[in-house]
């Protein structure tokens, strides 16, 4: 017998034997979970694999492992292996199967630099704790789960207060984005200054909306325009400070800072769509408003460049009476440090929210941290008719230069029109 990473010709016995273990969930639910994990797009945001038992005639048992960032009783600093599930056919049960996929789940998570293993199962289920013990595992803590329901006003009545919203790109995830994903940025920065140069225009103010770390208005200043940007986090302006020393930087809100005279403006990375909170409410009529501000500002034939997210941003259909839908994020590695994103797209309501856990050593450990980030969607139609309407010219962009924008994402050049 062989354990090894499932391939995706297991996927089907995969899904069998998953089925075995987790019987609520329906056959096609599990295949299309296990050909996810195997594709290495697993519906979580750090690490999955699925290990397999292979006697060379058939699959007689698997083990699901990943990563978490944390998990009871171990080390909260850093993330831990998490023995997901893990199962043997009877027949081939108390013969060392699972004893030989539990260990080459937790060579599995060593591999990935975790150094516990944790696991979980229903605290009446004596044969699954007894397996455990017998395979060096032991109880760290029991709990017992409840529920109740929000779904009317009246329900929260007597509950606490909700903490203030963490901050947008804080110390770790602004130097992170900053020296990682400045993509978007330098590829709207060719879209702008080309279409300027086009018109022959070659100096005046940038106006750079959610200016992040300044990249867009490096480039601008680079090719000679004054840049002005406003940002609302404080760690990302000032990197913006320290990189663009020519460029003048204000804190504030891209939705009521007072604009200079310009001959361009630019609001990259759906700057439109950040929401201050999961409650706050967001509408067409308001960004209606702040185009046609935006418009008084421009000079006449002055450009807005801009970008927005929309139904099906995160995964889910555009349909907008389509149900929440819960969509899987993704998982860099980026030298030292690690970066999992997990998307959330509520159809109904035309929200998203990012789920960010940013994880940077500290000594030997690692230290975490997590921001949630609360998205408007905008269909682009609306859009569109909202940039009409306040003065402009449109139109509709696939991405800046050579520069694809994704599924959901939605460009826009908007060019002031007397």
């Amino acid at each position: 017998m062989q354990v090894r990473l499932a391939a995706p010709a297991d996927v089907d016995a995969v899904a069998e034997l998953r089925r075995a273990l987790w019987p609520d969930g329906s056959l096609s639910e599990h295949l299309a979970e296990v050909q996810a994990i195997v594709a290495g797009a697993p519906p979580s945001t750090l690490p999955l694999a699925i290990l397999v038992a292979d006697t060379g005639a058939e699959l007689i048992g698997f083990a699901e492992v990943g990563l978490r960032s944390h998990a009871d009783g171990c080390d909260t600093e850093r993330p831990c292996g998490y023995l997901e599930g893990w199962y043997v056919v009877p027949a081939h049960q108390r013969r060392g199967v699972g004893r030989a996929l539990v260990a080459a789940a937790a060579a599995w998570a060593r591999d990935q630099g975790a150094t516990e293993l944790a696991s979980d199962t229903w605290a009446d289920h004596e044969q699954s704790i007894l397996a455990h013990q017998a395979l060096g595992f032991e109880i760290v803590d029991r709990c017992v789960n409840f529920r109740r329901s929000i779904a009317d006003a009246d329900s929260d009545a007597g509950a606490p207060a909700g903490a203030p919203a963490l901050p947008l790109y804080g110390p770790a995830l602004a130097r992170i984005h900053h020296q990682h994903f400045g993509m978007v940025a330098e590829a709207a920065a060719d879209e702008l200054l080309a279409r300027l140069s086009a018109r022959g225009v070659h100096s005046g103010t940038v106006v750079d909306l959610a200016a992040g770390s300044g990249i867009l208005s490096r480039r601008a200043v680079n090719a000679g325009f004054d840049a002005w940007g406003v940002d609302i986090s404080p760690d990302m302006l000032a990197i913006a400070r320290a990189e663009v020393p020519g460029a003048t930087f204000v804190r504030g809100s891209l939705w009521d800072q007072a604009l200079p005279p310009c001959v361009a403006a630019a609001a990259v990375g759906e700057a439109f769509c950040y929401r201050a909170g999961p409650d706050e409410e967001m509408s067409i009529d308001a960004l209606s408003e702040r185009l046609a501000a935006i418009r008084a500002a421009l000079a006449p034939g002055g450009l807005l460049l801009f970008d927005v997210a929309g139904p099906g941003r995160g995964g889910a259909a555009s349909d907008a009476g389509s149900a929440p839908a819960s969509v899987a994020g993704r998982y860099w590695t980026l030298g030292e440090v690690s970066v999992g994103v997990n998307v959330h797209e509520d159809g109904e309501r035309q929200r998203l929210t990012r789920t960010i856990d940013t994880f940077l050593p500290a000594g030997p450990s690692w230290r975490r941290s997590r921001e949630q980030h609360w998205l408007q969607l905008y269909r682009p139609e609306d859009v569109e008719a909202a940039l009409t309407r306040a003065g402009f010219a449109v139109e509709l962009l696939c991405g800046y230069g050579s520069w694809r924008l994704s599924l959901g994402w939605h460009g826009f050049a908007a060019v002031r029109v007397d």
